[in-house]
């Protein structure tokens, strides 16, 4: 399997792998989890157990695999409760981090340009330089030729069919499963993302509010990349439309209703 994570990731696993399996598998699951649960609680307390159980299937999915669906999902989380919060500097570091898997945060990237402002803007450019800078001091300048080779690589298995399809969440997956050429899959894949992210513009366009524009950017985010895994739906936890009700988390503007 090619290794398609920015270098930061790879400075980040590198870091578990000093650890014997079983605990790091222990703190990068079980951490996860219990982060990703105390966020959700303090982002909708009445909410958060239903939006959990709609997400079971893949959480279990995460759990079997030893799979990043509980810190993809944990940033997110944070990423909206302090854009909720009106904390901008913090929700700028979360969204910085997340670029560790940056296809699933294109949408909630062009909400945080639009409404999110300069401060939040600038962290998060801040956070992913420096995680790039560290990533590639500690590595060596060798790792980006090699992450761009695995980006290829991983391209080259996507088209041939590689992959296992049954477990992947895009329409390409869904049309090549059923036969369709790889050719008409990624233009249909690549009708999906920009209509997704037509949607958050329009969104944006007609200002709906924060918490509406952040369940959107996030669920449409998933249909955007070809490349996508059963684990990858626990990220949808916090983004559920009622996850994030007006009475628990307070949205930054309130100029229009959508």
């Amino acid at each position: 399997m090619p290794w398609t994570y920015p270098p930061q990731m790879g400075l980040f696993t590198q870091a578990l792998s000093l650890l014997p399996v079983g605990l790091g598998y222990a703190l990068f699951t079980g951490l996860g989890l219990a982060a990703l649960l105390w966020t959700l609680f303090r982002l909708a307390p009445q909410t958060a157990a239903p939006a959990l159980m709609l997400t079971l299937p893949a959480s279990l999915m995460n759990i079997r695999a030893g799979q990043n669906g509980f810190l993809i999902a944990l940033l997110f989380a944070l990423t909206f409760l302090f854009l909720l919060r009106q904390r901008r500097l913090a929700a700028g570091v979360s969204l910085g981090l997340l670029a560790v898997k940056p296809h699933l945060g294109l949408g909630l990237g062009l909400v945080a340009l639009v409404r999110g402002g300069a401060v939040m803007v600038a962290t998060a450019i801040v956070v992913l330089a420096l995680s790039l800078g560290l990533a590639t001091w500690a590595l060596g300048a060798e790792i980006w030729p090699a992450f761009l080779q695995s980006v290829r690589d991983s391209s080259t298995f996507l088209k041939a069919g590689a992959y296992p399809m049954e477990r992947m969440i895009s329409i390409h997956a869904l049309l090549s499963s059923m036969g369709v050429s790889s050719g008409i899959s990624f233009l249909v894949q690549s009708v999906m993302a920009l209509v997704s992210l037509g949607l958050i513009a329009l969104a944006l366009l007609r200002r709906w509010r924060l918490d509406n524009l952040l369940a959107l950017s996030g669920t449409a985010g998933l249909a955007v990349s070809p490349y996508g895994y059963d684990y990858d739906l626990v990220a949808l936890t916090p983004r559920w439309r009622w996850a994030c009700p007006r009475s628990h988390v307070k949205p930054a503007a309130r100029s229009a209703p959508s």
